[in-house]
């Protein structure tokens, strides 16, 4: 099934706790909501608790898992995205799809779930693994916010 991009992005992980998503050209800036008080004052409606707004980003293992798996899932099914910013809580990431052909030695866009390169050759890698994750993370993670 093919998406488009705001298809897509709804479904990322802890999508129901995204502020905001812009294309800018080629680029694609995503920021997830810092804090609930934040997140309810914009969505007065929602069912969503603070003890589950905080369960789902105060573990670190979880916000990594986000910021190391969603840019390059975006990268993968849209070969026409450049880069991927990603803002959550104190964590940004810009990951440039040249930087990561040449960190992987492969191009993402040519992994797929159905035939399990996407799995094999990135997912239980770099995002089940964590010492896979955890390096991805420190290699692509940066401190200036988009």
């Amino acid at each position: 099934m093919e998406y488009t991009l705001n298809q897509y992005i709804a479904v990322l992980q802890g999508n129901a706790f995204i502020k905001e998503t812009k294309k800018i050209g080629n680029n694609l800036v995503v920021t997830y909501y810092s804090t609930f008080d934040e997140f309810i004052t914009d969505n007065q409606d929602s069912s969503f608790t603070r003890e589950e707004f905080d369960n789902y980003f105060l573990t670190g293992d979880k916000i990594k898992k986000i910021i190391v798996g969603e840019p390059v899932r975006i990268l993968r099914e849209f070969p026409e995205i450049y880069a991927v910013t990603l803002n959550i809580n104190e964590y940004h990431t810009h990951v440039y799809r040249t930087k990561l052909f040449k960190y992987l030695g492969f191009d993402v866009s040519e992994l797929s779930v159905e035939d399990g390169s996407w799995n094999e050759k990135f997912a239980n890698k770099y995002i089940g693994d964590k010492e896979g994750r955890e390096k991805f993370f420190i290699d692509f993670i940066c401190n200036q916010k988009y």
